[in-house]
């Protein structure tokens, strides 16, 4: 698996938690910080930029890079190690003058699962032998347009954490060919966006193309109407 690839895992693992209250002091969102930074319990990352989407674009990439690293690291000291599927992300926004920080952080224990702990699984009853004995009824399989099934999968998500289980689903099942962030995207024009917000709700989905439909409503739309916002790029 290239870097990209393992970055993007990442990501898809991600669930990003709010901005940390902004009745929180200045002082004490600071201190917050550092106690954060020298507890050795986090691993985290610290931007400052000219905008706030920026401040956190900076962040978001540079704690993806060290969230790979440790796990590549752990990985190698422990081959039976793996990472978790779902770990929270917290967030701490601080204004510096004219300038934005970006705080982003996540605990040590929450991007690896135990290796040590118990994966026992309840017995399966035995089977009776007179069912055993009477012939299986064919499975009756799923039919209809795949595009269309693809699309009213995807149609209804309504949280991040949702399209991040159903996508990888869909990939494993053969539904959609390929998925990722819209700015890892080479030809973003090739694929359908699901548009989410900070808050990890789905606001819509757009159509492939230069002059893309929504989805949703059956009108005419654009990437650009949705600044602010993030979105994944799904290619059926």
């Amino acid at each position: 698996m290239n870097d990209s690839m393992k970055r993007f895992t990442t990501i898809l693992l991600l669930m990003v938690s709010a901005v940390i209250c902004f009745a929180q002091s200045l002082d004490e969102r600071k201190r917050q910080i550092a106690e954060i930074k020298k507890s050795g319990n986090y691993i985290y990352a610290d931007e400052t930029a000219m905008s706030e989407q920026e401040a956190f674009d900076r962040a978001e990439e540079k704690l993806y890079a060290h969230i790979n690293a440790y796990i590549m690291k752990m990985k190698q000291s422990d081959e039976g190690i793996q990472p978790n599927e779902i770990f929270n992300v917290e967030k701490i926004e601080i204004p510096r003058a004219n300038l934005f920080r970006a705080f982003l952080y996540v605990k040590n224990t929450e991007i690896l699962s135990d290796p040590n702990a118990s994966s026992e699984v309840e017995p399966e009853a035995a089977p009776d032998p007179q069912e055993s004995a009477l012939p299986e009824e064919p499975v009756q399989e799923e039919v209809g347009d795949p595009r269309a099934q693809a699309l009213s999968a995807i149609l209804g998500f309504e949280t991040f954490a949702q399209m991040r289980a159903g996508l990888a689903d869909m990939k494993q099942q053969g539904k959609v060919k390929s998925y990722a962030m819209y700015k890892d995207l080479a030809h973003p024009e090739e694929f359908i966006l699901i548009i989410f917000d900070a808050d990890g709700n789905i606001r819509t989905v757009l159509g492939e193309g230069k002059n893309r439909m929504n989805l949703k409503t059956n009108t005419a739309d654009d990437i650009h109407n949705y600044k602010g916002l993030g979105a994944v790029g799904v290619k059926i």
